[in-house]
């Protein structure tokens, strides 16, 4: 279909180029290119990005190093945020994440350097190393039980970073976890870790 310009493909249910081209109910609005629920493409340009609702994963770096977003809310059928899909969105200040959150990758908000609060839902249960890395505005957070390990570097780089509120399921602090917090004032070790 080279150079046929935009049109519409349709397939029958159950057959292999509908699992190919992604099911019926994929979002329309154009500015998300979503496939099998994923969303794999943002290609607007608005500072309040709203994401459809049925998408159930962020794929990797998609918003990597967008300039323009300043607050992003995902809608509660989000249950997965892949690795890098918000690094480097220097401006963005505020993220609403889906109360069925349940696992935030690897560099998720990496360099988000104006990001300054973030509230992590009850509902996530692994959190990736470099997640939080270089949020240079971020000030306070609170990790929600269920949470076994902070992961290498998760909070690294974060200079105006005070308080951090870990729950007493954390077994493990892995290397470099608030490396260079220089302002961290007030964490309350679990009384369950056994490595640090």
């Amino acid at each position: 279909f080279v150079d046929c310009g935009t049109f519409k493909v349709e397939a029958p249910s159950g057959s292999y180029a509908e699992k190919y081209l992604g099911t019926s109910d994929e979002c329309t609005d154009p500015d998300f290119v979503v496939k099998n629920r994923v969303l794999v493409k943002y290609t607007g340009k608005a500072q309040t990005v709203i994401v459809p609702d049925g998408v159930q994963e962020i794929g990797e770096t998609v918003f990597y190093g967008n300039k323009k977003v300043f607050e992003v809310v995902l809608p509660n059928s989000v249950e997965t945020i892949r690795k890098g899909a918000f690094y480097e969105c220097v401006n963005l200040e505020k993220i609403t994440l889906s109360e069925g959150l349940k696992t935030i990758g690897e560099d998720t908000f990496s360099q988000c350097t104006q990001l300054h609060e973030i509230t992590i839902p009850k509902s996530v249960t692994r959190i990736d190393a470099y997640a939080f890395y270089g949020c240079g505005n971020l000030t306070a957070v609170s990790i929600p039980e269920g949470i076994t390990t902070i992961a290498d570097s998760m909070f690294a780089e974060c200079k105006n970073l005070q308080k951090v509120i870990l729950p007493e399921s954390i077994k493990n602090i892995e290397s470099q976890a608030f490396a260079r917090c220089k302002n961290l004032t007030d964490i309350t070790i679990p009384q369950n870790l056994t490595s640090i």
